[in-house]
């Protein structure tokens, strides 16, 4: 199976004529991939322009393509989680900008089952609330502005532990339904923060250190996804995730794989993931 990966392309950097043409190249790319699927792992836009930018980004793209996707925390810049998860209906003769991020679980043409969770940084890893880095997070999000440290850590443990609930639901899903006798299933987690720290890499390759850490791994949800997967051998696991704009493909259990996507602000990546 082919599928292709998009993760923090940040679009409110580009243009709409490059949103657009970044659209037709991912539908150049899964022609040539062979890919029914793109998975988007967050950090699309900012809160007032994901809409339009999404609708650009699938105007480019075409039909042909399913595209799944969660958002990252610069998705909620400007405005608050609730009002940005807010369903809305989509504006009369354009194309629902907003259905990617709605199915949280779901079926691909191959039987692989598709899990999609926001996600959150949780304070778990490094120095935890000792952190130096100021994040644009706890200034441009309705809940967590203002925030004193404490509440804010809370808050974000609240937001990862989500991220959990709805992930296992999303398994527990896929678990169910006839396989052949024998044979693995196939499950991808799309989620916008690295799930293990090993993943969460700095650019010079580096695991985040301990400054950085607590604002780039989601442990919680790394934690349930490596009890899952050492329930479940027969399960083949695929994470999805971006954030640290730094690449790594990584196997973290024998049949739990984690792939993080490259990102720059002013440019948008796609990449071909295959197993």
């Amino acid at each position: 199976m082919a599928l292709l990966h998009v993760t923090d392309p940040h679009f409110e950097f580009l243009p709409r004529a490059k949103v657009v043409a970044f659209g037709a190249t991912c539908r150049a790319e899964a022609e040539r991939a062979g890919a029914e699927v793109l998975v988007m792992t967050g950090d699309v836009s900012t809160a007032a322009r994901c809409d339009a930018d999404m609708g650009a980004f699938l105007e480019g793209l075409g039909d042909g393509v399913l595209v799944a996707a969660v958002r990252g925390n610069h998705d909620f810049y400007g405005s608050s989680l609730a009002e940005v998860r807010r369903p809305r209906a989509p504006a009369a003769g354009a194309r629902d900008a907003r259905a990617p991020f709605e199915e949280t679980s779901r079926v691909l043409r191959d039987g692989t089952h598709l899990v999609c969770v926001d996600g959150w940084y949780d304070f778990r890893c490094g120095s935890e609330a000792c952190t130096r880095i100021e994040m644009s997070d706890w200034h441009l999000i309705d809940e967590l502005r203002g925030l004193p440290r404490d509440a804010l850590v809370e808050v974000c443990r609240s937001l990862a532990v989500d991220s959990v609930r709805l992930a296992a639901n999303g398994l527990a899903r896929g678990l169910v339904g006839p396989r052949a006798a024998g044979t693995s299933r196939r499950m991808v987690v799309a989620t916008h923060v690295p799930p293990f720290l090993e993943c969460a890499l700095a650019p010079d390759g580096r695991p985040s250190d301990a400054d950085w850490a607590p604002i780039m791994v989601n442990v919680a949800l790394g934690d349930a996804l490596r009890d899952f997967a050492a329930q479940r051998p027969e399960v083949d696991l695929l994470v999805l995730c971006g954030h640290t704009h730094t690449a790594c493909d990584r196997r973290v259990a024998h049949n739990l794989r984690v792939v993080v996507g490259p990102a720059d602000y002013g440019s948008a990546f796609v990449r071909v993931v295959s197993w």
